[in-house]
């Protein structure tokens, strides 16, 4: 699969956006399954439950994708 996808790349140069959020609005909850302290509990981390984690993730997407227009832009680079 990686040779599909970055077949030529090889000795490139390149980088990456990852937005993420650092102080996430959305609540997750942990609850035991049983009284058995060996068996593992139920995790619901509620990712992006909240609207405003929502916006945060797309505004992030949308300054990454300006920041890479405008390098490319000034830089002369290939996406």
């Amino acid at each position: 699969m990686f040779e599909g996808l970055y077949n030529g790349t090889q000795n490139m140069y390149g980088f990456a956006f990852l937005p993420c959020l650092l102080q996430p609005a959305s609540v997750g909850d942990i609850k035991l399954r049983s009284q058995n302290p060996f068996e593992y509990p139920m995790i619901n981390p509620n990712y992006l439950e909240d609207e405003r984690d929502v916006q945060i993730m797309l505004d992030g997407k949308m300054h990454s994708m300006l920041t890479i227009s405008q390098s490319v832009q000034l830089n002369g680079s290939v996406i």
